[in-house]
């Protein structure tokens, strides 16, 4: 009932003018990575609404330095909701997380998210080729199959640009996610808010994703997405990927 009304509510959506910046989770928290492996993926996505989009994505997760684990994702980003196309390579994001207690039946870590500020500005909000900086808290209850975050984001929009602080506010971020799996299907669905710096705005997130395969092996993912509030990117958006283990 609650997923109908939010997808009604979507589809029937009023313009809107949008805050912040296109979401991207952690690839390690996609049940298409595996805990032991190197993993590659590819995908691409559309989304709909006033922000009218095709991205195309690479993703690798997730590399080991001691404790400290590291991803990179990067998308290529058509962005068709202006009076001209824009297209071009978007803003490659830097993930880095580090387990601060370990307990049998729960893991906290920090983690960390940096945008390397290459994209043109006329990409956003998929990209803009300002800086973000993310820092969060988790708790990971594995025998849940539930995660919970909850952090900042810093931004600062590019210069010599038409994009300034009002597009692109610092933001409270918490989201959750839970895992269930069973006949080679993994389901997971993840609700993210972002609360920004300025009274009264704030953007709210769902996600709900269908994996199939062996994510020590090869894995095809299919992507559901939904944003609401005053300030969303998008109206939805579907992805469709593909994930393969490197080594």
């Amino acid at each position: 009932m609650a997923g109908g009304a939010l997808l009604h509510a979507a589809l029937c959506a009023a313009p809107v003018q949008s805050l912040g910046l296109y979401q991207e989770p952690a690839p390690w928290y996609d049940a298409a990575y595996s805990d032991t492996t190197l993993t590659l993926a590819t995908g691409g996505s559309a989304y709909a609404g006033d922000n009218r989009a095709a991205l195309f994505h690479v993703a690798l997760s997730r590399l080991r330095r001691g404790p400290v684990h590291f991803a990179l994702t990067w998308s290529y980003v058509f962005r068709r909701g202006t009076p001209s196309p824009q297209w071009g390579v978007g803003d490659p994001k830097v993930f880095a997380r580090v387990p601060l207690l370990r307990r049998p039946a729960t893991t906290v870590f920090l983690e960390a998210a940096a945008r390397l500020p290459v994209a043109e500005a006329d990409l956003f909000p998929y990209a803009c080729g300002g800086q973000e900086v993310e820092i969060l808290a988790v708790l990971a209850v594995p025998a849940w199959g539930l995660h919970v975050g909850a952090g900042r984001q810093f931004t600062e929009p590019p210069n010599d640009s038409g994009l300034g602080t009002a597009d692109m506010p610092h933001a409270t971020h918490a989201w959750l996610q839970l895992t269930v799996g069973g006949a080679g299907f993994t389901g997971q669905v993840r609700a993210d808010a972002l609360v920004f710096e300025l009274e009264g705005h704030a953007r709210w997130l769902g996600e709900a994703r269908l994996l199939h395969g062996d994510p020590q092996r090869f894995v095809t993912r299919l992507v559901a997405k939904a944003e609401a509030g005053p300030d969303r990117l998008y109206d939805y958006g579907i992805e469709i990927g593909f994930a393969t283990r490197l080594r």
